[in-house]
């Protein structure tokens, strides 16, 4: 179960997305890693794991509101980014018990890893909240006028629609009256 967990989170934290390039903070959270302190990256984590809790029950609520209107176009758009917070979350939780872990063996590299684990997937967890936020009040009828155009002609003998003449060989020209070949 743990394989396949950290195999759903790779495979989100290396998915491309727009929202990534828009977002300077990890950017930033990256290049000063490596000015932080060992207390420093470990309060870091623990904000970070706050925020995210705090994003997965803003997204809960938006889950329980969708129910209330019955719309399971919009359950399934919220449900779909709360499964991968909720991942990002559980992958953030093991990188503070890794983080620890590192501090105590004073191992900087690892450290350093868990700490920009957490960076990206606090990241990643930012953007699906914004995505499950956009999913709400998305409506499938969209307001407008429609217009219709019938093909056909009306039969007069038993008012149907009769199927439009449509010949197979017609080309939408006509050939020339004589041929260049004789």
């Amino acid at each position: 179960m743990v394989g396949k967990v950290w195999c759903l989170v790779f495979g989100l934290l290396l998915t491309p997305s727009v929202g990534w390039a828009q977002d300077g903070g990890v950017a930033g959270e990256l290049q000063r890693s490596a000015e932080t302190s060992p207390e420093e990256k470990k309060q870091y984590v623990s904000d970070a794991l706050s925020e995210m809790t705090e994003g997965i029950k803003q997204v809960e609520k938006l889950v329980d509101t969708a129910k209330k209107k019955n719309d399971e176009r919009e359950i399934a758009c919220i449900a779909a980014r709360l499964s991968q917070m909720r991942s990002l979350s559980q992958v953030t939780e093991m990188a503070q018990i890794a983080l620890s872990e590192a501090n105590a063996a004073e191992n900087k590299d690892r450290s350093e890893h868990e700490f920009r684990k957490t960076a990206v997937a606090l990241s990643k967890s930012r953007q699906l909240r914004v995505e499950a936020e956009a999913c709400v009040g998305q409506s499938r009828t969209r307001s407008g006028e429609t217009t219709v155009t019938i093909v056909g002609a009306l039969d007069s003998e038993s008012d149907d629609l009769a199927a439009p003449f449509f010949d197979e060989l017609y080309l939408g020209v006509d050939p020339p009256l004589v041929s260049p070949y004789l």
